[in-house]
């Protein structure tokens, strides 16, 4: 089956797709009851997760910024594009209505969003959001080896740093088939 989960505030508009050959299955481990997900893959986990960053443009000037032309100074990045506003006033004390703001067309790689994967899907950044706080963290990750460092890795890092928990408490590699 396929679930559609609605878009967080870092994905936008955009939604996160999951195919799923089994739902959520409750079992007995050692340490008591606990929850698995199994064979849930992220499909697009936030593909299109804008870069914060918001070059600023004063009156007069020419949108287009390339190359040579582009002063690194003139870069501000915000968690909304009305707090990179604040930012820029601030920063180049003029009012707001006297400068443009243009958002990097850049997106972060696939790795990093994945990384998001944990909490993301939960309503973060919310931290009181109802899913979150109920399935945040989580018991356990079952992955290959393959990807410890380019995905638990980061999914560790990024819950610690912005949700102030690891995301999971044991992570159960399964074995690869290879060819």
């Amino acid at each position: 089956t396929a679930r559609t989960w609605p878009a967080t505030p870092l994905t936008r508009s955009r939604m996160v797709a999951w195919s799923s050959s089994q739902p959520s299955t409750r079992t007995r481990g050692i340490g008591g009851s606990m929850t698995v997900v199994t064979g849930a893959f992220p499909v697009s986990c936030g593909g299109d997760n804008r870069i914060p960053a918001f070059y600023v443009i004063f009156d007069g000037e020419s949108e287009e910024i390339e190359g040579s032309q582009e002063d690194y100074s003139r870069w501000v990045v915000g968690e909304t594009e009305e707090d990179a506003y604040e930012v820029a006033a601030k920063k180049f004390d003029r009012a707001p209505g006297t400068f443009k703001l243009k958002q990097d067309p850049d997106v972060l790689d696939t790795w990093y969003s994945s990384g998001l994967f944990p909490f993301s899907t939960l309503g973060w950044p919310d931290l009181d959001a109802p899913d979150f706080k109920k399935f945040y963290p989580n018991q356990l990750l079952e992955t290959g080896h393959d990807i410890l460092f380019f995905w638990v890795a980061r999914m560790v890092m990024m819950g610690m740093k912005l949700c102030g928990k690891v995301p999971f408490s044991q992570v159960y590699l399964h074995a690869m088939v290879r060819d």
